[in-house]
């Protein structure tokens, strides 16, 4: 791959984006999940002349989609990072749009999960030679994205090489069958607890959740290692996050339908909030907190709005208000509780 980008760079004409139109074929070969064919197509592409960074990841993400060895990989790994040092100086000539490669590199990133979630999951696919090279290739890749791309979500290559990190080389296969069926069954947490969310619940959760769930899985390895110093070091990341924790931000399409609501019911609200200082109030709270699905349904609380607002407006010495109390014509046939 490279030699064919060094090839083409040095041409008279050489384009740095397509058109939209020429992406057609390749768009449908992607929806088929066809990715030697898109390799191919890329390939075609470049060869034209357009170095488009989609054209190169897509051809980089075909040679990693039909690897089954680990070394292969590992040279993959090393050669995308060679890719993305030629990009990021396109980028700072102004020849490629930085928003442009970083999807692209995101794209990657989950296609690669994606395929390593369905090796795992299909016990007739085993890969060859040297584990640890893939491991070490990770290792160099990682701390590359960490330092030149800061926008980019760094967990998903955590997560891919963890998922590598489970799967057997061949000749463990074949001399002890027993271990490739416990080991298939050994899963990391990190894995475990981001799917739990991810999947499982089919709920979205941030980035700063699946940091969070990583950082814990960090820390509970070193102080098993007894790494005392480290450990520390990810207590307090840990602890901060812990203390600033703000739901919104880790579960933003939880809190997004509510935090609508709110806003759209905010004036009524605000008019009941006005009754929060009664005893009845704290009755109320409680008898939520026991049951919340009964007081949301029990018709019989109508009434104890009246009745907060008739004592209410009967001490007018309660400057703790910060709302009117008196309920206009509208919200007396708007009860709603």
């Amino acid at each position: 791959m490279l030699d064919l980008i060094n090839k083409v760079k040095n041409e008279e004409e050489v384009c740095y984006r397509a058109e939209v139109s020429e992406f057609e074929a390749i768009y449908a070969a992607l929806e088929n999940e066809e990715y030697l064919n898109v390799k191919d197509l890329s390939l075609e592409q470049i060869d034209k002349g357009c170095l488009d960074p989609r054209y190169v990841i897509y051809t980089e993400f075909g040679y990693w989609y039909e690897s089954t060895s680990f070394n292969v990989n590992s040279e993959i790994l090393a050669e995308i990072v060679q890719v993305h040092q030629f990009f990021l100086e396109k980028i700072e000539e102004g020849k490629v749009r930085p928003k442009v490669y970083l999807a692209i590199v995101e794209w990657l990133h989950a296609s690669m999960l994606a395929h390593a979630k369905f090796i795992k999951s299909n016990p007739d696919i085993y890969f060859e030679e040297d584990k640890l090279a893939l491991d070490n290739a990770f290792e160099e890749y990682i701390s590359f994205i960490k330092a030149n791309f800061t926008d980019i979500n760094i967990t998903q290559v955590y997560q891919l090489k963890d998922v590598y990190k489970t799967f057997q080389v061949m000749q463990e296969v074949e001399e002890v069958d027993e271990v490739e069926a416990d080991q298939c069954d050994e899963i990391s947490d990190i894995k475990e607890d981001e799917n739990l969310s991810l999947s499982s619940n089919s709920i979205y959760v941030s980035d700063e959740w699946s940091k969070l769930l990583r950082n814990i899985k960090i820390y509970r390895k070193l102080v098993n290692e007894k790494s005392w110093l480290k450990a520390a070091v990810v207590y307090q990341v840990i602890n901060t996050a812990l203390k600033d924790f703000d739901p919104t931000k880790y579960f933003p399409e939880t809190f997004y339908p509510y935090l609508k609501d709110t806003a759209n019911a905010y004036d009524h609200l605000m008019h009941q909030l006005s009754l929060s200082n009664h005893p009845l109030w704290l009755m109320l709270s409680q008898m939520f907190n026991s049951d919340p699905e009964s007081f949301s349904t029990d018709e019989s609380l109508g009434g104890i709005r009246e009745i907060l607002v008739r004592q209410i407006n009967n001490n007018p010495q309660d400057d703790s208000q910060q709302y009117e109390t008196t309920m206009n014509n509208d919200e007396q046939d708007q009860l709603n509780w």
